[in-house]
């Protein structure tokens, strides 16, 4: 087997046995939502740091932090934050051992990107990081812990595919609502996702759009990743919740009349929110 069939079968490997918020389309939402809503200075900023790579949007790198390598045992815990499902409010000491977890991360790589000081390479790096965990703190099930791995040890079948609870909300519950499918190696067509994109931001109200476009964030990001986790962590327990005590022929229906509006809000949410923190940082 040739060294890039290993990195591939790796590569996989690590998507799917561990937690990868979103998907590569839901990644991609955020991203375009965000880049959407980029001022002239950090359009240029996020241009010039992409084409050190030949890539010329958001979205193209949005799921970077998900392959192999970057994502090893090691980073892997980066992506999520365990706040027990029965409680109610983050403890750093408890739910982000040694800081690694993905509020912490966030921090981290928030405050890489707005230093100047840091050659190019780093700060891509830092852009990679930031623009892929502000969507995986918005996905309910990477700011839970219920002792079942984010929902992935919670066995069923959606739409006719076997599956579990943490990939449902990963990808299944969007590319049922917007009608998207991944290819082969977790390709998307770009132009389905970005017209998708642009229709949930059109589709935010102006009152939600004040609300989570407040400036300040980058100057206060770490208090406002708590802030996130919490906000998502509350949210967790409906994904739980909402499952029926019997599958009965419409179950997946009913869980996705109920659910997709709070994965869409999440979508909206973490667009926004990046592109206030690409803004501040790229200023």
């Amino acid at each position: 087997m040739s060294n890039y069939s290993i990195t591939m079968l790796l590569s996989l490997l690590l998507v799917n046995s561990t937690a990868s918020a979103w998907g590569p389309e839901g990644h991609a939402i955020v991203a375009d939502i965000a880049e959407a809503h980029l001022n002239a200075v950090a359009q240029n900023e996020v241009r010039a740091l992409l084409a050190q790579e030949g890539n010329s949007n958001l979205d193209d790198i949005a799921s970077w932090p998900d392959q192999s390598p970057p994502k090893t045992p090691q980073t892997a815990p980066w992506h999520y934050v365990d706040i027990p499902l029965e409680e109610s409010q983050y403890n750093a000491n408890r739910d982000c051992p040694q800081s690694s977890c993905v509020v912490a991360k966030i921090s981290t790589y928030a405050q890489k990107l707005a230093d100047t000081s840091l050659d190019n390479r780093s700060r891509l790096e830092a852009l990679k990081w930031l623009v892929h965990f502000i969507g995986d703190i918005h996905q309910p099930l990477h700011a839970e812990n219920r002792n079942d791995r984010g929902g992935n040890q919670v066995s069923l079948t959606y739409y006719d595919k076997n599956t579990n609870l943490h990939s449902i909300w990963d990808g299944a519950i969007l590319e049922h609502a917007l009608n998207l499918h991944l290819g082969p190696h977790f390709s998307f067509n770009h132009a389905l996702v970005r017209q998708a994109a642009t229709d949930l931001d059109n589709a935010i109200s102006n009152e939600d759009r004040n609300t989570w476009s407040q400036s300040g964030l980058l100057n206060s990001i770490d208090n406002t990743a708590v802030t996130w986790a919490e906000e998502s962590h509350a949210l967790a327990g409906i994904a739980y919740n909402s499952l029926p005590s019997v599958m009965n022929d419409h179950w997946e229906d009913n869980y996705q009349a109920t659910v997709w509006p709070v994965a869409r809000k999440q979508l909206q949410k973490a667009g926004l929110r990046l592109s206030v923190v690409l803004n501040e940082a790229l200023q």
